[in-house]
């Protein structure tokens, strides 16, 4: 590369060289030994990822050269390297960010051979090129893949995000050629194509406008909190922070922070109507405001009260079953258990309540009236197993008593077992009816002897 034109430092080194060499020769006669150093030739071979100088003397192209060899990018000393059989080789890459575009060998001299040098320049490269389907636009949460195709063949091409002024936040990041976008602003990238000893380096803009994603709100309601889950569109990944504020009847009942895209508040929502529960996601500079609104109301509960024997006059006189029957109203609802009633007892309260989900809830309470005991009966006018001495035959009385349902019937009965003389053994069969239907049976005897 030596027919490149030489830059005027070396014409001026020349110079002085052709002058120190007159120097000497006037001071000749004074010196008897002293000689004019031997100029010099320096040829540079540039390649792309070697530099090489090739040092002869002028008029002797044979003679044995030795010395060394410094290599320069613009003015940036690179490498010094000694001569081997008249020819100095760098076997190392160009700095790739290097934007000077003078390359020199100058061969350092010494007593006997006379410094030259030699210089070519690198040439202006093709920018790479970036994929036309690259976007403009982007938003938080998501990422793409960045095609780029190196300006000059074999050109390697590295993508990297442009340094933000300190203490802001970074817009993106790259990983090879994938950019993600993790917040809302400008993503200035940088497609570097790494320069040679022939080539400088060339580099290609990129810029995306990164905008909030757009965001999905849930609310949720339970027995004793109200929540939301916040949620970045498709195809966003980011989890969105900040506040959600909750509202009942469209009234603002209070605010909670997310964490991980949750938002919790405890409060109850009070039972007996319907009610409206909102929440707001008030946004944040990544994310766009959403809302959602729910409706919470109570389920319904029916009580169903069965026993095996038929109620009379409002009591039971077996054990009695009461079981449920729940209807969701706007969440699912957990339904009582059946219940049985096994104690005789009057107007026994049974409660239950049907609960939902979201917490809301219905009850509901019978009374079970029930007598499973007979009523107590004896028989009054006359003592069992005694004998009656009367001309007339003894008036009986059936007495009942039931201090649950209360007596609804008492009857008695008599017949003759056995007449002997005077003497005649009555049998007779009291029965007590309660209310209930319980029954009770007495039977006994006595002895009536007839008087004269």
């Amino acid at each position: 590369m030596s027919s490149h034109p030489r830059p005027a430092r070396w014409a001026a080194l020349t110079a002085v060289a052709v002058a120190a060499t007159a120097i000497t020769a006037v001071a000749a006669p004074t010196t008897a030994h002293a000689t004019a150093a031997a100029a010099t030739t320096t040829t540079l071979d540039v390649s792309a990822s070697a530099l090489s100088a090739a040092v002869s003397v002028d008029g002797s192209p044979t003679a044995a050269v030795s010395g060394s060899v410094r290599f320069l990018l613009g003015d940036d000393v690179i490498a010094t390297v000694p001569l081997a059989a008249g020819r100095a080789t760098l076997n190392q890459a160009a700095p790739a960010a290097s934007t000077a575009d003078e390359v020199s060998a100058e061969f350092i001299g010494s007593s006997e051979l006379a410094a030259s040098s030699d210089s070519a320049f690198r040439e202006e490269a093709e920018s790479p090129l970036v994929d036309e389907d690259t976007p403009a636009d982007a938003v938080v949460g998501t990422d793409t893949t960045i095609g780029v195709t190196p300006g000059e063949p074999g050109a390697t091409v590295t993508l990297s995000v442009e340094a933000d002024a300190p203490g802001t936040t970074t817009v993106c990041r790259v990983t090879g050629t994938s950019v993600a976008f993790d917040h809302v602003g400008s993503c200035d990238l940088t497609a570097d194509q790494a320069g040679d000893w022939l080539l400088l380096p060339a580099s290609t803009p990129v810029s995306i406008d990164v905008a909030a994603t757009d965001t999905i709100t849930t609310v949720l309601v339970r027995p004793t909190s109200v929540s939301a889950t916040v949620t970045a569109e498709d195809p966003s990944t980011t989890v969105p922070t900040g506040t959600v504020r909750f509202l009942v009847d469209d009234v603002a009942v209070g605010t909670a922070r997310l964490t991980n895209g949750v938002a919790t508040l405890s409060y109850k929502v009070r039972n007996g109507d319907e009610h409206s529960v909102g929440a707001e996601y008030l946004g944040s500079d990544d994310a766009a405001e959403s809302s959602d609104e729910t409706y919470r109301d109570d389920p319904t509960i029916t009580a169903k009260v069965s026993s095996k024997v038929k109620k009379k006059a409002g009591w039971y006189r077996a054990p009695v079953k009461v079981s449920f029957e729940c209807e969701e109203a706007t969440d699912e609802v957990t339904c009582p258990a059946t219940r049985v009633l096994s104690t005789s007892g009057a107007k026994q309260a049974v409660t239950a309540t049907a609960t939902a989900v979201d917490g809301g809830s219905a009850s509901t309470t019978v009374r079970v009236s029930i007598d499973m005991v007979g009523p107590k009966v004896k028989v009054a006018g006359v003592t069992k197993g005694k004998t009656v001495k009367a001309a007339k035959q003894p008036k009986l009385r059936c007495v009942a008593s039931d201090k649950l349902s209360g007596v609804s019937s008492c009857t008695l009965k008599q017949r003759v077992l056995k007449r002997s003389g005077k003497k005649t053994t009555i049998q007779y069969t009291a029965v007590a009816t309660d209310k209930a239907g319980n029954t009770t049976k007495l039977v006994g005897s006595y002895v009536w002897s007839k008087k004269a």
